[in-house]
């Protein structure tokens, strides 16, 4: 058949439509094209989508495009009001460490989350909240008696990154599940016991983050996004495991999905952890695409499982190991690693990719081996 343009390669894959070849979209992240440029942009830095793109094309892969996200959509700085103060204070807590306090005070309560970031890297900063706004079902009455409505957020970047990207590739901008949102909001262990030691309260949570999660996406779906990224790795097959998911997160993750579908946009379901007990749960999400398929040692995904489980319709996306295996290997290993991928994914919806973003220090030469083996095998 025909070439394809790079978008149209991808917007069939998620459509189950005749394609040219398999598509080759390793995650490309603001580290990686930091280390290339040689600056320190964080991903809500708008000029980092352009470079993006250039850091793509240079290696002439096919784009999802993610780091034209809403990133207020994150947080909750931007809904400061006269029933929700919020005062922030930065400092630095060591080498490469930093700390920030977030304070909203309402007319009744004082709620505190405390975040740490450490870079990981010289390009590449992780984050954890350690201590969290909902330590008590009181604190989160707050939330539903005074956190100001979802606002109308400008959406504008996902637009530009498209105008942008033209006929190279796709917008897939993020957004978290309701179960990430909340663990957030409260620490981790306590929200998974609410569903046991208080469901009523754990119940009201979940409803109330999700009607708000669909008050945002729906601004993303408007905007035009072709896809939106659903990040839902901590309800992961360790963390939580099937029949959790099924009897406490799946109606809800369902609606947001639903809501994403209505509006226009795929949804590419993100677990870059535990996944190998959840494919059947994955089956009824609805979900339009998986990502990342980690094997063992740092997923437990088994490709072979997924291939015969997971629905057909469902596009499946990753896999190649980005943390050693992408940075150590030969071209050769790195082409005999990608033939016997793709022979496994013959006759499925299938995109070449990472099973996370690619770290710094991975040599040039093993994306482009990456690509040519990718372009190479998934000719259909």
């Amino acid at each position: 058949m025909e070439l394809l343009t790079k978008r149209e390669r991808l917007l069939r894959t998620f459509r189950g439509g005749e394609i040219d070849r398999i598509a080759v979209s390793p995650f490309i992240w603001t580290n990686f094209v930091n280390e290339f440029y040689g600056t320190e942009m964080l991903p809500a830095d708008e000029k980092q989508d352009e470079r993006l793109i250039d850091v793509y094309n240079y290696f002439d892969l096919d784009i999802m495009h993610r780091t034209c996200t809403i990133w207020d959509s994150f947080s909750n700085l931007y809904l400061d009001s006269k029933d929700w103060r919020v005062s922030v204070k930065e400092e630095i807590t060591g080498d490469r460490q930093r700390r920030m306090t977030t304070t909203v005070r309402t007319p009744e309560a004082e709620l505190t989350e405390v975040k740490e970031f450490r870079k990981a890297t010289d390009f590449d900063e992780i984050s954890a909240e350690t201590e969290h706004f909902i330590k008590t079902p009181e604190d989160f009455r707050q939330f539903v008696k005074y956190q100001p409505p979802v606002p109308e957020f400008d959406c504008g970047r996902i637009g530009r990154a498209a105008e942008m990207l033209g006929e190279d590739g796709i917008t897939a901008p993020w957004i978290p599940s309701v179960f990430n949102t909340i663990s957030r909001h409260r620490k981790i262990d306590e929200l998974i016991m609410d569903a046991y030691t208080d469901p009523e309260f754990y119940h009201e949570m979940m409803e109330y983050f999700t009607q708000r999660q669909i008050a945002t996406c729906t601004q993303f779906t408007e905007a035009g996004a072709d896809v939106l990224t659903f990040e839902g790795n901590i309800a992961n097959g360790t963390m939580v495991g099937p029949a959790y998911f099924q009897a406490n997160i799946m109606a809800y993750e369902s609606r947001i999905i639903k809501a994403i579908q209505d509006g226009g946009s795929f949804v590419l379901y993100h677990n870059c952890g535990d996944t190998n007990t959840m494919f059947d749960v994955y089956n009824l999400l609805g979900i339009d695409a998986l990502e990342t398929l980690t094997e063992k040692p740092f997923g437990d995904a088994d490709l072979d499982h997924a291939v015969t489980v997971l629905n057909r319709n469902i596009t499946m996306i990753g896999n190649i190991d980005q943390i050693e295996f992408l940075k150590t290997a030969s071209v050769g290993e790195i082409r005999e690693r990608v033939r016997r991928l793709l022979e496994k994914v013959k006759n499925r919806r299938f995109i070449l990719g990472t099973s996370d973003y690619i770290g710094e220090g991975t040599p040039r030469g093993n994306i482009l081996a990456f690509r040519d083996a990718g372009r190479e095998f998934g000719k259909l």
